[in-house]
């Protein structure tokens, strides 16, 4: 693979931010770009997607602003953390807020454990700055997706015919539907994003086509949860790992 920009890369990510199965790879560039680098065989293709034009010296990839979809966050060389976010075909990029000092590195997570991610930064002058959004918004639910046997390529099940609906959730009843192309075991298990176990489902065969369960959130805080699927069968054993957002 050879550099895509014309200045030295100094970050990279690996996430799949475009939702078709495969990950990418991100690449900070000190030419001011980030670039998404896929694998097309037999070779790489790169597509810069920071419009921004703005130098990140680190990236990371979460839900920083809690909507239950994944986000690249920059650290600026200007001082700003920026948010890059692919909406249907098209990158769009937020200015999170600026800590006054250029920004080194940067990550995402719940540092202040109150069940929300937040943007946090390390700026020159030696600060860890904290950025958070007000209110978690609320985007469109997630369409249903339509499924057939031949979308499967021989897998038990996959993350695109796995998930809540509607997410963001409204009320204390989260429904989980999933699309199985053959009988299988499924069980689910649900945690906070520092990792503590909320809840799981017993272990239970369901059989070939679209099925549908329900968590009682009742007990649970606003926010941003992490919930692990698990189907098995004779053919073998697989999972996937995705967020819902709980707004009650």
């Amino acid at each position: 693979m050879t550099n895509p920009g014309s200045g030295e890369i100094s970050s990279l990510a690996l996430a799949d931010l475009d939702h078709n199965g495969q990950n990418e790879l991100y690449a900070a560039n000190q030419d001011g770009k980030i670039y998404q680098l896929k694998w097309t065989n037999p070779g790489w293709s790169s597509t810069p997607i920071n419009i921004a034009n703005v130098v990140c010296n680190q990236i990371a990839v979460c839900d920083g602003d809690n909507d239950g979809q994944d986000e690249i966050y920059g650290a600026g060389q200007d001082g700003h953390a920026w948010q890059f976010r692919l909406n249907g075909s098209a990158w769009q990029v937020t200015d999170v807020g600026n800590a006054g000092t250029p920004l080194n590195a940067i990550a995402v997570g719940d540092g202040d454990n109150n069940f929300q991610l937040e943007v946090y930064a390390l700026g020159a002058d030696g600060h860890v700055y904290q950025f958070q959004a007000a209110t978690p918004p609320t985007p469109t639910p997630t369409p249903v997706p339509t499924a057939s046997v031949n979308d499967f390529k021989g897998k038990i099940i996959d993350e695109k015919h796995f998930y809540v609906y509607p997410n963001p959730t409204h009320g204390v009843n989260v429904k989980f539907r999933f699309f199985l192309p053959q009988s299988a075991d499924v069980k689910i298990k649900i945690y906070t994003t520092t990792d503590m176990f909320v809840w799981e489902t017993g272990v239970r065969n369901y059989p070939a086509g679209w099925s549908e369960l329900t968590w009682n959130a009742s007990g649970m805080a606003n926010g941003v949860y992490f919930y692990l699927g698990e189907a098995w069968n004779d053919k073998g054993r697989e999972r996937v790992v995705k967020k819902p957002v709980l707004l009650k």
